[in-house]
């Protein structure tokens, strides 16, 4: 929709992963719920830092997705929540920033998926498939995303996306 939500949706994708790594269940569709961090955390559809939504992640945590759907709506309210955002949430344990350098990003990614912004130009919205490589039209923003992993022969990162399945 028209929620400008990814940092939502790239902290909570990284977490996600994370949390598959870490317990050793890579078929597990672990879906959590972006909406109660857009509710709760004090971000908006205007966009937020993803450093602050990792930092509410690590006090505060969220819950599986059914427990608060998505609504690309930053009014709906925190207590919309059901019990278990605060009795069981998951969390981030811990996190830290990473340097842009190619080598520390691809170290990093050994441990687990890293929360990544890009600028993001006009010919992006015409992205259709393959390595995407900027070549006309203004910025317009930038976008938070995850990077699951790179292709050497491509010199491109892999990153997982929030902006739906038509994109």
């Amino acid at each position: 929709g028209g929620c400008g939500s990814c940092w939502a949706f790239a902290t909570v994708g990284a977490l996600e992963a994370a949390a598959n790594i870490h317990d050793n269940t890579p078929g597990r569709d672990l879906d959590l719920s972006e909406q109660i961090v857009l509710s709760c955390s004090g971000g908006s559809c205007s966009g937020w830092s993803t450093s602050a939504s990792l930092a509410f992640l690590t006090s505060t945590g969220t819950a599986e997705e059914s427990c608060l759907l998505y609504q690309a709506d930053d009014t709906v309210p925190c207590g919309a929540a059901c019990g278990g955002a605060q009795t069981e949430p998951w969390k981030v344990s811990s996190w830290s920033v990473v340097s842009s350098g190619v080598d520390d990003v691809k170290e990093a990614l050994h441990e687990g998926p890293v929360v990544a912004q890009f600028e993001v130009f006009e010919d992006f919205y015409d992205y259709q498939n393959g390595v995407y490589s900027h070549v006309s039209g203004a910025s317009v923003g930038f976008h938070a995303i995850v990077l699951v992993g790179w292709d050497d022969g491509e010199q491109a990162w892999i990153a997982k996306n929030s902006w739906g399945t038509g994109w």
